[in-house]
């Protein structure tokens, strides 16, 4: 039986602490029986990234978004509504594809076991407050091989093979070999607006055949 897919949502820069982390959860949704795709890992595409980054959640059961810094700001201004603002200080950001992808995943109603590290501004897809806990970690090898890390593998693991096997029970449209089915059943195929529609082009095609046939007639109708 094949292993249902998931999708790994992860910058494709960072710090050798954030990559081995990286490799290390890479090999954790291997552990625990699921499939997972990286991009430029063990998927690689010459379309423009998100065409292909769709192509590849399109096939998949679940995503793991794993976020990191990115981006850091000592300090900056947060405008809100009503012309008012905000100061903030000690900013950290993860690459907007993280948010990207989830909500992708998100739309298709994929499950999501949202990894981020500790500090990170808690912003769109990443905080817990939608349909998903958010598991907040240093990276370290420790955490990532604790009781905790694992118990949110396992829970979300049980999501996705629900997810799989949802997705295997949808029947997939036959093909019909149109050679071989009757009018009567073609046509019962058929809407009852695409029947007008047939109906009507027929009409209009005969209306002009019959207006050709009649000038090339000299003025007198084909049956006349």
């Amino acid at each position: 039986m094949e292993k249902p897919k998931v999708f790994i949502s992860v910058g494709s820069n960072g710090t050798e602490v954030q990559r081995a982390a990286t490799d290390q959860i890479f090999s954790l949704v291997k552990a625990i029986g699921l499939s997972p795709r990286q991009m430029e890992k063990n998927e690689w595409s010459s379309e423009q990234p998100l065409r292909a980054i769709r192509k590849v959640i399109d096939e998949c059961h679940g995503v793991v978004v794993v976020a990191f810094t990115r981006y850091e700001f000592a300090s900056g201004v947060e405008y809100k509504k009503n012309n008012e603002s905000s100061p903030l200080q000690h900013v950290r950001l993860p690459t907007v594809w993280n948010q990207i992808e989830a909500a992708m995943a998100y739309g298709r109603g994929l499950p999501l076991l949202v990894i981020c590290e500790h500090g990170l501004r808690d912003d769109g897809l990443l905080e817990g407050k939608y349909d998903w806990k958010v598991l907040w970690t240093d990276f370290s090898t420790a955490d990532i091989n604790s009781e905790k890390f694992s118990g949110f593998a396992e829970s979300w693991k049980r999501l996705v093979e629900e997810q799989a096997a949802k997705q295997s029970s949808v029947p997939h449209p036959k093909e019909v070999d149109l050679a071989r089915v009757s009018i009567s059943k073609l046509l019962g195929m058929l809407t009852f607006s695409q029947f007008t529609s047939i109906i009507a082009a027929l009409a209009s095609a005969f209306a002009s055949v019959a207006a050709v046939a009649f000038k090339v007639g000299g003025g007198k109708w084909p049956w006349e």
